[in-house]
């Protein structure tokens, strides 16, 4: 059996489901603007997969938010999704066209 396997029985129910329940995504709390999506996909090279993101995310902290770039980088991903550079570029161009091109 593979490895990935071993890894999901190892990380058992409880894990999951406390990911599922406390993890909603990317960012802050407090940020000016939320991009709401569906769910991540995940890779089909199979380094992508849930034991990977857990581990990722418990790195982390844990944290019902976390930053982006450090949850992916955490399970080997760097290439960013069409849909995320849209939705950046998107925030910012509203940005530009409302004359707050500060950054925070």
């Amino acid at each position: 059996m593979s490895d990935v396997f071993h890894k999901q029985i190892e990380l058992g129910t409880c894990d999951i489901v406390r990911m599922a329940q406390d993890f909603y995504g990317y960012g802050r709390w407090d940020a000016p603007y939320w991009f709401i999506g569906p769910e991540a996909g995940m890779g089909k090279d199979g380094k992508d997969n849930l034991v990977a993101r857990y581990d990722s995310w418990k790195q982390l902290g844990c944290a019902p938010v976390v930053d982006c770039e450090k949850h992916h980088r955490g399970f080997g991903f760097t290439k960013w999704h069409d849909t995320t550079d849209m939705a950046a570029t998107d925030s910012l161009a509203f940005r530009v066209s409302r004359g707050r091109t500060e950054s925070r």
